[in-house]
């Protein structure tokens, strides 16, 4: 590796980068505990020196297809899971580190963290309001075949 490399390396690692950690928690979890364990992942990310941008608590989703996991020397199956996701700023090293704790977590069944870009959400403009001939007080008139023919011809020309 070039010096030069790890130099960009690290001053990239100095600036708070956006990231999205979505995860599926275990079915079985009670919806008095569920906050509890939405909030240790918040926890994990805010102990490496993260900050929560965007939260969505955790709701109930059934899964595309069924996951299975070891878990306790079982394996299980999980059709359906509690749905969350986080949106943070954070340094590029603490990402690997959150991952691993996240990872680690016995309730969460899958994971994934990506880095982002922030979006700027779409606001259409509203429309001019136009102008008609009634409004104007212009009575309308509508053309003749000749002014429409010379019209034509000119643009032609």
């Amino acid at each position: 590796m070039d010096t030069n490399d790890k130099s960009f390396d690290d001053a990239q690692d100095k600036e708070h980068q956006l990231y999205e950690l979505a995860y599926i928690l275990e079915p079985g979890i009670a919806e008095e505990h569920l906050d509890e364990r939405a909030g240790k992942v918040t926890g994990i990310i805010e102990k490496h020196g993260g900050a929560i941008v965007l939260a969505d608590n955790p709701k109930i989703r059934g899964l595309a297809y069924t996951i299975e996991r070891a878990t306790g020397g079982k394996r299980q199956k999980y059709s359906q899971g509690y749905f969350g996701w986080v949106k943070f700023n954070a340094l590029p090293s603490a990402v690997v580190e959150i991952g691993k704790e996240v990872k680690a977590m016995p309730e969460v069944i899958r994971y994934m963290l990506i880095h982002t870009v922030k979006v700027v959400p779409y606001v259409p403009r509203k429309p001019r309001p136009v102008e008609s001939a009634v409004e104007s007080g212009k009575p309308t008139e509508k053309p003749t075949e000749a002014e429409l023919d010379k019209e034509v011809e000119e643009l032609i020309a």
